[in-house]
């Protein structure tokens, strides 16, 4: 990686990183085929995971890693069903995101955004095919899955994400609790927005009736009380 500050690094101007996936660019044993496995192991694609797998690296192994990806941000930026510790549990070994990939996914809930609920289980269907029934996703078809979702209607505005909370919490805690308190006022907020708008349309919708009962009386040639007295 480049330093944007190099002066606040000491003087350097770069630095490397993923030292664990380095390798001898001349070593031909069996460990070279590091040579071409670069990223993060939890966003990695299934297949290249695999010890068994030696082909090259392809264009459905980003595209699946797009979606770990997102799975990742959702469960730790987000209020889910399963909680922000659920990580450890999908990403901490290839056979768990498998798993993940082939039920779990269909059981994930966004607790206060349906919508992003709709597009990872849509996303998931696409990247769970690419895997375990070898029709490889394309650029075309996972983007389409994303279009699909975003242009219905029905996510949330205003919607930050939430602090990052630490995974290192003792098995008797709460995590996430505070997540789940923030979810539940923030849709209190907004139900209580709904319910004045409605009482608005209502009122609007009273007023309009009377006026046009009103009106009406007039048109049907009803005399006023002025019209009245000067009859009399």
């Amino acid at each position: 990686m480049i330093s944007a500050d190099p002066q606040a690094e000491g003087g350097a101007k770069g630095f490397l990183i993923d030292l664990e996936y380095a390798a001898f660019l001349q070593d031909r044993r069996s460990t070279s085929t590091l040579r071409e496995m670069t990223g993060t192991v939890y966003f990695m694609a299934l297949e290249r995971q695999d010890s068994d797998y030696s082909g090259k690296h392809k264009a459905y192994h980003d595209l699946e890693s797009f979606y770990w990806s997102l799975v990742y941000t959702t469960v730790r930026y987000t209020v889910t069903n399963d909680g922000a510790r659920s990580c450890n549990g999908i990403f901490t070994h290839r056979n768990s995101k498998s798993g993940f990939l082939a039920d779990g996914r269909r059981q994930l809930v966004v607790l206060d955004n349906p919508r992003l609920t709709a597009c990872i289980r849509s996303f998931g269907r696409v990247a769970s095919k690419s895997h375990h029934a070898r029709k490889y996703m394309t650029h075309a078809s996972a983007i389409k899955t994303l279009d699909d979702e975003l242009v219905k209607s029905g996510w949330p505005e205003n919607d930050p994400a939430l602090p990052l909370e630490s995974l290192e919490t003792s098995s008797n805690e709460d995590l996430g609790g505070s997540r789940r308190l923030t979810a539940l006022m923030r849709a209190s907020k907004e139900m209580q927005r709904l319910k004045m708008m409605r009482q608005a349309v209502l009122k609007r919708k009273a007023e309009d009736e009377d006026g046009n009962e009103q009106t009406g009386e007039v048109a049907l040639g009803e005399p006023s009380a002025s019209k009245r007295s000067r009859q009399q």
